[in-house]
């Protein structure tokens, strides 16, 4: 669809490794400088501000490093690249999607530990997690162990009510999965981690 509004002049969908120095504003837009991975070469592709700045207001503010994504065109041969749709998904060091900067701890502390974990995207992965979608599944642990990082204070009731449901809910599966969590508003180091089978 966005294709067909640019009468097909977008080059291809683009995504590539963003850190947060290699995004530099420039009055009303922002020149990004991108790594691809695959190829370890820096790109530079520029996006209207207010396109980048509503990509940050859906990932609720989550610093970087990013992958970045979107489809890029360029008016002439000579004319800097620019995305013409643009999103933002924020990684941890090592390249998981993350929803909050103390998910991006615990997923860097994940894979520095070398563990195998899963991030379950449906609430329909399993009915008995009773619509419920964990943070992650320990899958090098038997039986799985589903994981929860909890990162509001206490003083919203409404997500510390959601909690004690999960708590409750998640607490419930033995012996189908064990339950491991780490409250984060509480400002404590990450809790020892359920022991791997491997």
């Amino acid at each position: 669809m966005i294709e067909k509004k640019h009468s097909f002049q977008s080059a291809a969908f683009t995504i590539l490794y963003l850190d947060t120095d290699g995004i530099d504003r420039q009055d009303d837009k922002v020149l990004l400088t991108l790594l691809n991975p695959e190829k370890n070469r820096e790109c530079q592709i520029q996006v209207q501000s207010m396109w980048f700045d509503r990509a940050f207001e859906m990932v609720n503010k989550v610093s970087g490093p990013y992958f970045a994504g979107g489809f890029v065109t360029r008016d002439g041969y000579n004319a800097m690249p620019e995305f013409t749709s643009f999103a933002l998904v924020p990684i941890s060091n090592y390249g998981a999607p993350v929803e909050s900067t103390y998910e991006r701890i615990l997923y860097n502390h994940l894979s520095t530990h070398q563990r195998r974990v899963t991030r379950p995207f449906h609430k329909d992965v399993d009915h008995r997690w009773n619509g419920f979608i964990p943070d992650g599944l320990f899958i090098d642990t038997y039986p799985k162990t589903i994981l929860e990082v909890f990162g509001i204070s206490e003083s919203d009731t409404t997500y510390h009510e959601r909690r004690k449901a999960k708590i409750v809910q998640f607490s419930s599966l033995k012996p189908n999965y064990l339950f491991w969590y780490w409250d984060t508003y509480l400002k404590t180091k990450v809790p020892s981690l359920p022991p791997s089978f491997k």
